[in-house]
């Protein structure tokens, strides 16, 4: 599949701005968005299929994975979210969008914590190290 990769000049304004750049990027026509976070390469692909399959079957806007009542990443966002994502304020998350849309949100029990863990330090990623 063709890949467009695309720079994030603002990333000091934090994650979401780059969420913002990967959205105005993306083609004029899609289904979703599977939003994934750099500092957590441990996602099953069990995950992301599970998160594919409930945004497939559900008809929810906003697929969650959740484990333990937590929710994490990676989160899929129906295209008809492109111009509320790119609205957002930068001191926000992307976390309020499930908010203001809860109706239209879905949980997945994933059954790992791997959605929940990242590796911001060099400590974090020697401890993953270790563990796998």
């Amino acid at each position: 599949m063709p890949v467009k990769c695309c720079f994030n000049e603002n990333y000091k304004q934090g994650m979401l701005s780059s969420v913002k750049c990967g959205f105005s990027n993306l083609p004029e026509k899609y289904d979703a968005a599977i939003i994934f976070l750099g500092d957590q390469p441990m996602v099953e692909i069990t995950v992301i299929n599970s998160v594919i399959d409930a945004y497939r079957n559900s008809g929810k806007g906003i697929v969650m994975p959740v484990t333990g009542n937590k929710r994490g990443h990676p989160l899929l966002i129906n295209s008809k979210y492109r111009n509320e994502v790119e609205k957002l304020d930068m001191g926000v998350g992307l976390n309020v969008l499930a908010e203001i849309y809860s109706y239209d949100v879905t949980e997945v029990d994933v059954n790992t914590t791997s959605i929940l863990k990242d590796i911001d330090t060099i400590d974090d990623y020697n401890v993953e190290l270790k563990q796998n």
